[in-house]
């Protein structure tokens, strides 16, 4: 609250005006006089005159006094100065300067990251004693330098080069940084520590703030360039391109539209998606998120990037009206059913499957189809199983398979990791070794709620019931509301023996039998699905129901429902993809990005028999393939994080006390013109004149 607080010491100079009034009080004087009675009343009227002037002198001397010692101690209320500009302090300062997608937003013709830009230079001037660094914070924070160093030129260069990208702000990570960089190499390490945070402090990304991370010995300073008045924002936040079936190429697409304002807007969104184009128009209420659809059909199956944007927005930040897209249309799927039955035996479990599966299905051993628009069943035995017939197929179904062999293993397990879905009809003691085997080559991308085992030699499985089911998730949930009464019909046969897995995700046991083990799983990889029904549907009662055909359509859905989803990413996050391609290296792979090149997009590596797409950290938004010659055979969508359009800040009160973890927090906006500025004490001096004036007019008006 001072600039010089040492002056307040002459505050013991108030007692000298007071002592110079009682030392210099008249002594009574005695006079020989015959009567007293005038002179009395004489004395009377002049004690109370001197009364009152004395007092209003001792008051007069005594605030001049006090006045002028305030003033040169240089009082600053309502200034809260907590980094220091004395060239004599040592002193350690980290700036932590906010480059994420919220700073490029406009006010008043200007980017909130210059404004940032010059708040931190401001901080990084050169003082003699003064050692600094920089810190851009976005997903990841960028130092300039590893330790707080004294070359201010390279902090300066890197100050004007630096611009906000299309990033979230990780603000943890952020803190804990500078945190590191702050803390004293070893106790005899007494210097200043000082961080001064300069961003918009956007409600979405400080939220999760904690200065706990921050030793309670760093002064904290938060530089706001933040606007007075609230930004207006539109902003595309997602985009998808659903719904293909084979019967015609096309489908919906759906655009969220965030209407971060204070009033409703009409909202028309441009949307290309490879040959087709629509135009989405809608109302977006005030400061809630609105999902625009239209029907699209695409021509051709394949790959298809466009982009979806905004028309004519007149908002605060441009960077978020266009959404790049990329997705993909295939062909009904094809099914690969691995069995030792026979096409020719039927009734059989492998026979219900099929009819299932494709109802007009033609076909044979290694393979066929029905014709156009149908969905193409192969047949394969586990010992027949190669690369291909797993390259060819959506879905992997297995029935009676007999015993599998470890290299089959291998190639479904390498399948799976290049995200193939797998169905596992798991119906006699063989399946329990193929289950483990399996588990064991995906590792910890696998992760059973329950271990299946044999049932005890001897021991038949039959006229199973289901007592725990989980009506409200897919595929049961596609049965309605009479669920409850189709199942308790069921009755089945065969199958393990199950155990649960300790810590393992309970929620991924949709049905469970009588005897406590598990009827039907479905559980999730890195990168594709595993469905076990632990039933033997030969001789179960489940196909003769009529709801076996919805209850498996749904559930083929579920476990190929990645085949047209849209592909996205985020800018600043890392990026890890397992190509779907087989039978391919890395180096007949190309990336072509935005800018029609591979610069800074990644590398493409052969690993694990197949090609994995690394990128420690995502580019630019936009549309990225990957191409074997002139094929498209991936695609992706990078887009900047969807909470960064949403531009109103927290409070200087909550950054200051909730979220402060007991550390003091100064908050100012940065370049404010209504700051309080440092003339409390030019006015104190005139007020001491005053009383210095006045104490003159008090002897002149008692005539003193």
């Amino acid at each position: 609250m001072f600039l010089n607080p040492w002056a307040l010491l002459f505050l013991v100079a108030v007692g000298v005006p007071v002592a110079v009034h009682f030392l210099t009080r008249p002594k009574p004087v005695v006079l020989p006089i015959s009567t007293l009675k005038f002179v009395r009343e004489v004395i009377q009227q002049r004690r109370a005159r001197h009364w009152l002037r004395d007092l209003l002198l001792l008051l007069l001397r005594t605030s001049a006094v006090m006045l002028i010692v305030f003033a040169v101690s240089r009082p600053r209320p309502g200034m809260q100065q907590t980094v220091s500009n004395d060239d004599d302090a040592d002193t350690v300062r980290v700036v932590v300067l906010d480059s994420s997608l919220s700073l490029s937003a406009i006010d008043g013709g200007t980017a909130l990251f210059e404004k940032a830009r010059a708040a931190a230079a401001e901080q990084l001037r050169y003082r003699p004693n003064l050692r600094a660094n920089l810190v851009f914070a976005g997903a990841k924070p960028r130092p300039v330098f590893d330790q707080p160093s004294q070359n201010f030129d390279a902090l300066r260069d890197e100050l004007a080069r630096a611009k906000s990208l299309p990033e979230n702000l990780d603000v943890l990570r952020a803190l804990t940084m500078a945190a590191e960089m702050l803390a004293p190499r070893d106790p005899s390490d007494q210097r200043r520590r000082e961080l001064v945070i300069v961003s918009d402090f956007q409600r979405a990304n400080w939220a999760q703030a904690d200065f706990s991370v921050v030793s309670k010995e760093t002064r904290i300073m938060l530089e706001s360039v933040t606007p007075q008045s609230p930004l207006a924002n539109l902003a595309i936040a997602g985009g998808r391109v659903i719904g293909h079936t084979a019967e015609q190429a096309g489908g919906r697409v759906e655009v969220d539209v965030g209407n971060w304002s204070s009033a409703a807007q009409t909202v028309t969104v441009e949307v290309q998606v490879g040959d087709a184009t629509r135009r989405l128009s809608g109302e977006c209420p005030a400061g809630r998120q609105t999902t625009l659809s239209e029907e699209l059909a695409l021509s051709d199956f394949g790959w298809h990037i466009g982009s979806a944007r905004i028309v004519s927005a007149m908002d605060a930040l441009t960077a978020d009206d266009e959404l790049a897209l990329a997705v993909e249309v295939r062909p009904r799927p094809s099914f690969l059913l691995i069995t030792r039955q026979a096409s020719t035996l039927r009734p059989s479990s492998s026979h219900y499957l099929e009819c299932v599966l494709a109802p007009e299905a033609v076909t044979n051993n290694k393979g066929g189809t029905s014709g156009s628009g149908s969905p193409q069943v192969i047949r394969s035995t586990a010992d027949k199983l190669d690369a291909e017939l797993l390259a060819q197929a959506d879905l992997i179904v297995i029935d009676h398979p007999g015993t599998i062999n470890e290299q089959t293993v291998k190639n479904i397990a390498g399948a799976m990791r290049r995200g193939k879905p797998v169905w596992y009809v798991a119906a006699e003691p063989a399946d329990a070794t193929t289950l483990q085997r399996l588990g064991a080559e995906l590792g910890r991308s696998l992760r059973m709620p329950v271990a299946f085992q044999p049932a005890p030699q001897g021991e038949w499985r039959r006229d199973l019931f289901l007592t725990s089911v989980k009506y409200d998730a897919k595929p049961l949930s596609s049965l309605g509301e009479s669920a409850a009464t189709l199942v308790r019909d069921w009755r089945f046969s065969g199958g393990l023996v199950s155990r649960p897995v300790p810590d393992a995700i309970s929620d991924d046991v949709l049905a469970t039998f009588n005897d406590g083990t598990a009827c039907l799983v479905v559980t999730a990889t890195d990168t594709s699905s595993l469905a076990v029904l632990n039933a033997d549907l030969g001789t179960s009662n489940l196909p003769s129901h009529a709801a076996f055909v919805p209850l498996v359509d749904e559930l083929m859905q579920q476990l190929t429902e990645r085949r047209s989803l849209t592909t996205t990413a985020h800018c600043g996050q890392s990026l890890l993809v397992r190509l779907p391609v087989s039978g391919t290296s890395a180096s007949s792979l190309e990336i072509i990005g935005p800018s029609n090149g591979d610069a800074g997009s990644g590398e493409l590596i052969d690993e694990g028999g197949g090609v994995n797409w690394r990128w420690p950290v995502v580019g630019v938004p936009g549309s990225y393939r990957v191409q074997q010659g002139n094929q498209t055979v991936f695609a992706l969508a990078v887009s900047a994080p969807s909470e960064e359009s949403q531009l109103d800040p927290l409070s200087a009160d909550v950054l200051q006390n909730r979220l402060a973890a007991n550390n003091t927090v100064f908050y100012r906006p940065a370049g404010d013109s209504e700051q309080p500025r440092d003339t409390l004490w030019t006015w104190l001096t005139v007020g001491c004149l005053i009383c210095l004036l006045g104490e003159l007019g008090t002897l002149l008006v008692f005539r003193t």
